[in-house]
């Protein structure tokens, strides 16, 4: 609760990271952000605070809960700081995360898709890709997904292909 404590919550938090304890390094910078917003190290605080739940970030197969906090804060980022000298660095970060979250809600897509053949689920999955990324592959690839979703096309899955093989439909 004094001058330093801003500083003293930063070195906490790169002292946790270099120890391999990022929960103890998100405490300090959030407790950084949200008692000492006017100090001149909440840029910082933002940016590693993202950049820590970037880490967090196992793959699109996985649970998304770190990245959408990643997106959070690198968004918070851009409006709050919009002539840092890390804007650059964070919108790169930030549409990495876009097209990873993307990525995942096409996978779920995919999985209503082609193995629950359960449509509604899928569009919801495809059109989230699609609204999170708009720009990514995973958008294109939703969309075309949408696009035989709305012709009536169905997927091909291994037990239709086998009762092709069979002649039984």
């Amino acid at each position: 609760y004094g001058d330093y404590a801003p500083l003293a919550l930063m070195n906490l938090a790169f002292v946790s990271e270099m120890r391999d304890k990022p929960e103890d390094a998100i405490d300090a910078l959030d407790r950084l952000i949200n008692f000492y917003p006017q100090s001149m190290l909440a840029p910082d605080a933002y940016y590693n605070l993202a950049r820590t739940y970037s880490d967090l970030v196992s793959g699109e197969a996985y649970d998304q809960g770190s990245t959408r906090q990643a997106i959070s804060y690198y968004e918070d980022f851009l409006i709050l700081y919009p002539q840092n000298e890390f804007i650059g660095e964070v919108e790169a970060n930030l549409k990495e995360m876009e097209n990873l979250l993307a990525s995942s809600r096409l996978n779920l897509g995919d999985f209503y898709y082609f193995y629950r053949a359960n449509n509604t689920a899928a569009l919801t999955f495809y059109n989230e890709a699609i609204t999170t990324a708009p720009d990514s592959d995973a958008a294109s690839q939703a969309r075309a997904r949408i696009k035989d979703i709305e012709a009536g096309v169905k997927p091909t899955t291994s037990a239709n292909f086998i009762a092709k093989l069979l002649g039984v439909d």
